[in-house]
């Protein structure tokens, strides 16, 4: 990879993982998450965008 000589280097958003943060206080409150927790129940329950997203339970 090259570096610029006098602008600087700006990193690129496609080498960064970005992950939705999910506590586990905020799931034990939610009757939608009775027996397991997946993305789809995450998607459903509007706690994800998409199926794809990466998610951290912390």
């Amino acid at each position: 990879m090259r570096m610029p000589k006098a602008k600087g280097f700006k990193r690129c958003d496609k080498w960064i993982d970005k992950y939705t943060i999910i506590n586990v206080a905020d799931i034990e409150q939610d009757p939608a998450f009775t027996i397991e927790v997946n993305k789809a129940v995450l998607k459903d329950a509007g706690y994800i965008k998409s199926i794809s997203d990466l998610v951290k339970i912390l």
